[in-house]
């Protein structure tokens, strides 16, 4: 499949797998997405085309040679760019849509399939929490600790009950 392919490094092979097979499933190596996706889980990234990205999506995307699942909080296509954030972090950051290889359908734990096109609510609660606290944060660090806080708890106790 792949013979005869030289590859600089593992991002530019999986971006190349994406591309020609659109779809595949990675294991996550962090915890930036927890509670939801945690360490050590599978993950079901397919190709997405840029055009199709929206606010709540959890993409896979390319950060100086790494590949990051994080969800999208904010698209601004104008500048072809987002703002995206990790679940378990309340720190954001804005990086390229060119640099978005894929988004996340489907995560296994503990051989338990959960399909997040299923779950929009979930998603949007995530999401909401997410940008109520980038907006807070810079003016109580305190607020955005506590709502932060909160956040995570309400996503493990909705996690637990679907997983």
């Amino acid at each position: 499949m792949l013979q005869g392919m030289i590859y600089s490094n593992e991002t530019a092979l999986w971006k190349s797998i994406l591309h020609n097979q659109k779809q595949a499933w990675l294991k996550m190596h962090s915890g930036s997405m927890s509670p939801l996706m945690p360490t050590g889980a599978y993950i079901f990234v397919k190709y997405l085309e840029h055009k199709k990205i929206r606010v709540g999506d959890i993409v896979l995307y390319i950060d100086e040679n790494q590949l990051v699942a994080h969800r999208i909080l904010k698209v601004n296509t104008a500048k072809n760019q987002c703002l995206q954030g990790g679940d378990s972090s309340p720190i954001t950051s804005i990086i390229s849509i060119d640099n978005i290889i894929g988004v996340i359908e489907k995560i296994k734990v503990n051989d338990k399939e959960f399909d997040i096109s299923d779950h929009h609510g979930l998603s949007l609660i995530i999401t909401l929490s997410s940008l109520l606290i980038t907006y807070v944060r810079p003016f109580s660090p305190k607020a955005g600790h506590l709502l932060h806080r909160v956040k995570i708890r309400l996503v493990h106790k909705i996690v637990k009950y679907l997983l």
